[in-house]
């Protein structure tokens, strides 16, 4: 994530453009970037409006009931197109596993209310509450059963 805002940024100073970057989620074990570090449907929103885009980092887990640990295993982009009121995100993603042609998969989200998130690039593992896992409708790969919304990245133009 932190790679991609950093292009981002110089993307914008190579071409003289005046523009932000901002980032909600964790990035090398930390989660405080901003004064929210979760990125909230409202701000979401906000990511929607004219001259704005979202890029969401849905981390790919596995979970231990018993431990109430979720262990990040990999990670997929995909590109923010709407935001329900039923809490619903509309992403398009280009994974090959979401279809042969271009469509808007509608994603519930929901909020974790405990557990932690580990992994090798979470050191020291970070409390799971607040993040959204996704409840149904991201085409995930079989290899790994949950996915939880680690961060977006928004480039907003004046």
């Amino acid at each position: 994530m932190r790679e991609l805002r950093k292009g981002l940024e110089a993307y914008l100073a190579q071409r003289q453009l005046h523009g932000t970057t901002e980032f909600r989620g964790w990035l090398g074990g930390t989660s405080q970037l901003g004064p929210n570090p979760h990125p909230s449907l409202d701000w979401l929103r906000q990511c929607l409006q004219p001259k704005c885009v979202a890029w969401l980092n849905f981390g790919f887990y596995t979970y231990d009931s018993g431990s109430d640990t979720y262990t990040r295993t990999g990670g997929h982009w995909v590109t923010l197109v709407g935001v329900s009121a039923a809490g619903r995100v509309n992403v398009h993603d280009p994974a090959r596993r979401a279809g042969l042609t271009p469509s808007t998969q509608s994603v519930l989200l929901e909020v974790l209310r405990s557990g932690t998130l580990s992994g090798p690039s979470l050191s020291p593992p970070l409390p799971a509450r607040g993040y959204f896992r996704v409840a149904e409708g991201l085409a995930l790969p079989r290899s790994h059963p949950v996915a939880v919304l680690d961060g977006v990245v928004s480039l907003r133009l004046p």
